[in-house]
């Protein structure tokens, strides 16, 4: 499986909150298995604030797919994970590193395969405080 991935914005402020965007493109005649696992996993890194370091597909809410009685995801759609810089974070550029865990299924082979997919994604941060928008008062 490819996996793309991008952090948008691609320079932060401090405070400021971005988002992880995922493509996953599974190789022809072949479909992403639900069980045994289908896990994203990322590598901690201390300016980044990720709600948690690994996201099932329950979590991500995938839609599935029935294929010759085997249960797939699909993963047509871009994933979308949210993450905020930390305020102490240094102004400098940082690699992001994680790991897809997952089960190819060949309908028309009849084979299996437990596999991992790394990806890493670069992103810079500003040394500038994002200020928070203040509410209007009713």
């Amino acid at each position: 499986m490819k996996v793309d991935v991008a952090v948008v914005p691609k320079i932060l402020s401090r405070g400021e909150s971005g988002q992880i965007i995922l493509r996953l493109t599974v190789p022809e005649e072949t479909i992403v298995l639900t069980e045994p696992e289908f896990v994203i996993e990322f590598k901690a890194l201390p300016p980044i604030n990720l709600p948690k370091n690994f996201f099932t597909a329950t979590d991500l809410d995938l839609e599935t797919i029935e294929t010759n009685g085997r249960e797939g995801l699909k993963l047509d759609k871009m994933i979308k994970i949210p993450f905020s810089v930390a305020l102490d974070a240094p102004a400098r550029t940082y690699i992001l590193e994680g790991r897809v865990k997952y089960t190819l299924f060949s309908p028309k082979k009849g084979w299996c395969l437990k596999t991992v997919s790394r990806f890493y994604a670069s992103f810079s941060t500003r040394s500038t405080v994002i200020k928070k928008k203040a509410g209007l008062a009713p």
